[in-house]
């Protein structure tokens, strides 16, 4: 069974490509595990579950048939409660496993080495270039509570009603988020670089929703990379949010006004 990890940082489109990923019928990715509020990891670090270190834990969660039953168990009770169709997965019909994971995540854990060690994991380097969008998503995500849009069932991540209004973003310190988002992307890139270029497909984040075309595009390419049957399968989730910076920044001018003359111009633009 071959091993992937969908390497990524927040409101990148990870959600779309994990959805991708678990609708194939040979493809299991169990999404976060590092994050301190996931369930998993609150096992770990409270009961040793997986093992005593980070690395082992790691390791049980792409080995250990037990992790993978609670997993779709869990999943099973989480369609369930949401009356989604449930669809239970059998290992031995398994041909690619994995997670996915915030490049923040493996810097905090210090994980660095974790990827270019382990040689069998192929790595989908998920990665969004304008930092200022990215940050928007965030800050509307905080606002109306809408992690992502299922057009299946015609709802959201939370509320029972998609309303998305414009955000306000802080004057005062837009400059030193988006230099703390800038830095996460590097980190992100460089690491990376140092992994084997056979085992990573980059996909940035405005090539992949550039159109219908370039989705199907990189899902043909991602199943491929995975070595799985080349399916025509659509996530169920898609980008709920305007290209245009001025319909979704209410203070877009004092915005504008603040880094035209910065590092940070571009973002602007693109």
């Amino acid at each position: 069974m071959d091993k992937h990890i969908i390497f990524t940082n927040g409101r990148s489109g990870s959600n779309y490509i994990l959805s991708l990923l678990n609708s194939h019928p040979s493809v299991v990715n169990f999404g976060e595990v590092l994050g301190k509020w996931t369930l998993s990891y609150k096992l770990h670090t409270r009961f040793g579950l997986g093992g005593k270190s980070i690395r082992e834990y790691l390791d049980n969660i792409y080995k250990s048939p037990f992790f993978f039953y609670m997993a779709e168990l869990y999943s099973a009770y989480s369609h369930i409660k949401k009356r989604k169709k449930i669809c239970f997965k059998h290992r031995s019909n398994i041909s690619s496993i994995g997670i996915k994971e915030f490049s923040l995540n493996f810097k905090r854990l210090d994980l660095h080495d974790y990827l270019t060690d382990n040689n069998d994991i192929l790595v989908v380097n998920l990665y969004r270039e304008n930092q200022l969008k990215r940050l928007v998503s965030l800050e509307i995500m905080k606002q109306s509570g809408v992690v992502f849009v299922d057009k299946k069932r015609k709802k959201v991540g939370r509320p029972k009603h998609l309303k998305i209004n414009k955000c306000t973003l802080d004057t005062i310190h837009i400059v030193e988020q988006l230099t703390i988002y800038q830095n996460e992307l590097n980190d992100q890139i460089s690491l990376a670089k140092s992994i084997p270029s056979q085992r990573v497909l980059n996909i940035k984040f405005e090539d992949l929703f550039e159109s219908e075309q370039k989705k199907t595009d990189y899902t043909v390419k991602l199943f491929k990379f995975l070595k799985v049957e080349p399916l025509q399968i659509k996530s169920s989730h898609h980008k709920i949010l305007s290209n245009n910076l001025p319909d979704i920044i209410a203070n877009y001018d004092e915005i504008h006004a603040i880094l035209r003359k910065t590092r940070f111009a571009h973002f602007l633009d693109s």
